[in-house]
This record gives C-alpha cells, sequence and structure tokens, in this order.
C-alpha cells in the first residue's frame, strides 16, 4: 500500500497565497499546477502502483478555508476535483482537518475538535467531498465538473 500526501499546488491549496485554481481562475490564479496536472499526477499514481494491485491512498490532503464567497466557491470546485479524481483513478482519500479557524495558510479547519461543532462552512465543505466520491452517474467525470467551474467576476 502506498500513502501520499498531496496539497498541490501547495501556494492555492496549502498556503492560501493565491484564491484560485486552474480553470475557475482570472486575476489571482496560482500559476503551478491546475486541473492537467492534478490528472496527470492521478494517472502516474494509478499507472505505477494501482494497474499493478498496490492500493494507493491520500493520507492528508485539503485546501484552506478562504473569507470571501468566490474564493470559497473555488475551493469547493477544487475538492470536488480531487476527491472525484480519486475515484475515478481507483484511490482514496483522508482530509486533514487540523482544526484552525483561521483563514489562509495552514487553515484546514473543518471540525472543531473540543467540542466536534462545524468550523466556518466544514459542514458543506464536507459535503462537497462526500458527494463527489459517491457520485458513480457514469456523466459525472473529471470534464463534467471542470464544464460547470465557478466563473470569476
Amino acid at each position: 500500500m502506498v500513502a501520499v500526501h498531496s496539497y498541490d499546488p501547495w501556494d492555492y491549496a496549502g498556503s492560501g497565497k493565491y484564491s484560485e485554481w486552474g480553470k475557475a481562475s482570472k486575476d489571482e490564479k496560482c500559476p503551478d499546477g491546475d486541473e492537467a496536472s492534478y490528472k496527470a499526477m492521478l494517472q502516474r499514481l494509478y499507472d505505477t502502483y494501482v494497474a499493478k494491485g498496490i492500493p494507493v491512498y491520500f493520507g492528508e490532503f485539503g485546501c484552506v478555508h478562504r473569507t470571501n464567497e468566490q474564493a470559497e466557491a473555488v475551493r469547493k470546485y477544487y475538492l470536488e476535483y480531487v476527491c472525484h479524481g480519486f475515484r475515478e483513478y481507483k484511490m482514496t482519500g483522508f482530509v486533514w482537518d487540523n482544526g484552525y479557524y483561521i483563514e489562509g495558510d495552514d487553515a484546514f479547519g473543518l471540525i472543531n475538535h473540543g467540542n466536534g461543532e462545524w468550523i466556518h462552512n466544514g459542514e458543506e465543505i464536507c459535503k462537497v467531498m462526500v458527494d463527489a466520491w459517491n457520485n458513480t452517474d457514469p456523466a459525472y467525470t473529471l470534464d463534467s465538473i471542470m464544464a460547470k467551474a465557478p466563473v470569476i467576476e
């Protein structure tokens, strides 16, 4: 079994330096990594391990919280794309939740670890990820997710 940690690209998903990613970009686009690079990473992992019978799981992945609605729409898009990508390439993942309430750099908080309550829109974020994983409709693909990427104003 192979474990992978991925916050790709870090300047978008991990540090929050950029508020836009991939197709859902206009002015604040992260220059490193997009849908094609994420898909290529999954394909390489699939070809190298999964296709040979070696399971792969993402032991950590996530995307930091943002404070404005548009940036959070991009975050949901990113996590939907990533989680469905795991399914399409026969992998799984464990989202990293450090309970941080802040925004940006390392703010992966979804659930308050002290009382079990949702942090910010953590419930909505988790639903996006679960729905992306559970959707088995053949028409629901990485390309169909890209086709409905948020429009950045």
